[in-house]
């Protein structure tokens, strides 16, 4: 750990330096260098942090961060968290989302031509759920676009819908808050690839998670295999964030999503790389049903078909 903080700082990722001599301090506490880094004080014998205008001993730090009003705040290179479950979880939380980070550009990036964030995202992860301030109809973790805020709290030791709920935010900062972005990002795509990309990372090791492309939703395919009224496309191209909001037929409406986006992007192969093309134009701003009617041209009706036999099989 303390090789990379210092191969961090002669790449100049300051933040990430700062994480891992904060990780030093999970294993020893009183490690010299690690809280000289940090700029802690000694006194004495024991080493002693900063934490609302006083000194505080290392092993005293999670307490004094408990309260929301003093949690933890650290960030990485691509992203900010305020936490006030533990230090652990705070540090865990930021490599679990640069994993996230790297996994989505290592599958995607060549295809799409995706810039890079330029800005860190915030993440706010509460330590529970009875805690977590639900907000109008999120009862669950969500994005805030308005706010550019991810939040969510922690279930089982890790926080809820992580990877899901980042990839909206990406979405949100590399299209709709991007420089000359000619629209908003459609829902159902919004939707469906958080779904796809929640359902592939999988958190096994605390801040190691594991990237399964094979993955798949049994739960969204389900809702679709079973229906007998399903959607048209047309109406999943227009669906809006009410629509998702909304209790009527949700499961379908998410199921179909992601089934739409799992047989485009896999499928049998022959809609990949038109697909691509959407998501290109999409990036811009230029997701509307009309782009995605322009490129499939003569293949919707084979789609809407193709799309629902895709749950059936699966």
């Amino acid at each position: 750990l303390l090789s990379l903080a210092e191969f961090s700082r002669k790449s100049r990722l300051p933040h990430e330096e700062q994480l891992f001599y904060w990780s030093v301090l999970l294993l020893d506490q009183q490690n010299d260098l690690a809280n000289e880094k940090l700029s802690h004080h000694k006194t004495g014998e024991e080493w002693k942090a900063k934490a609302h205008g006083s000194w505080i001993p290392i092993d005293k730090l999670d307490a004094a961060h408990s309260d929301w009003s003093k949690a933890w705040r650290l960030r990485s290179e691509h992203f900010s968290v305020r936490c006030n479950h533990s230090l652990r979880r705070t540090l865990d939380t930021l490599f679990e989302l640069e994993a996230f980070y790297m996994y989505f550009y290592q599958l995607f990036e060549q295809e799409t031509s995706l810039p890079q964030l330029t800005d860190p995202i915030e993440v706010y992860v509460y330590k529970d759920d009875e805690s977590f301030p639900s907000q109008g109809t999120h009862a669950g973790p969500f994005f805030n676009d308005k706010e550019n805020i991810l939040y969510t709290y922690v279930e089982d030791g890790v926080p809820l819908d992580l990877f899901k709920e980042a990839t909206q935010g990406l979405f949100h900062n590399l299209v709709e808050r991007a420089t000359g972005s000619r629209g908003k990002f459609p829902a159902w795509l919004d939707e469906a690839w958080a779904d796809h990309m929640g359902t592939i990372i999988v958190s096994t090791n605390p801040g190691k998670p594991q990237l399964e492309p094979a993955r798949t939703s049994i739960t969204r395919f389900r809702a679709v295999a079973e229906t007998r009224d399903p959607f048209s496309i047309t109406r999943i191209l227009n669906f809006e964030e009410a629509d998702y909001l909304a209790s009527s037929k949700q499961n379908l409406k998410y199921g179909q999503g992601y089934t739409l986006f799992h047989y485009l992007l896999k499928g049998d192969g022959k809609y990949h790389d038109k697909f691509m093309e959407y998501i290109r134009q999409a990036i811009l701003g230029k997701g509307q049903s009309s782009t995605f009617n322009k490129i499939f041209k003569r293949s919707l009706k084979k789609i809407e078909v193709g799309h629902l036999r895709h749950a059936q099989k699966a």
